[in-house]
């Protein structure tokens, strides 16, 4: 393996991502799409999108709380919100 460039912005020690810049300095990283075929939509948790994530836990191909945990951290992650269970209301609203 050989040595990872730096990013070319003036100060910045992060590594390129793409057009000698780092992310922070405006390289476009790309999204992943679902690996279902035919999906085109963005991966969001073990290589599928939200829609065939949840498909494959109804279907028993996947184990729900596995998959659930995944989707749970990744809307927490994404959204800072503490990771409720999915469906589960505020009382008091």
């Amino acid at each position: 393996h050989g040595a990872k460039k730096t990013c070319s912005h003036e100060g910045c020690t992060k590594s390129v991502v793409q057009g000698g810049v780092c992310i922070t300095h405006g390289a476009k990283q790309p999204k992943k799409t679902c690996s279902h075929e035919g999906c085109t939509n963005q991966a969001v948790v073990r290589g599928v999108c939200r829609r065939h994530a949840i498909n494959q836990v109804q279907s028993g191909e996947e184990s729900a709380g596995g998959m659930v945990q995944s989707l749970l951290l990744k809307r927490a992650v994404m959204t800072d919100a503490p990771t409720k269970p999915l469906g589960e209301e505020s009382a008091g609203g």
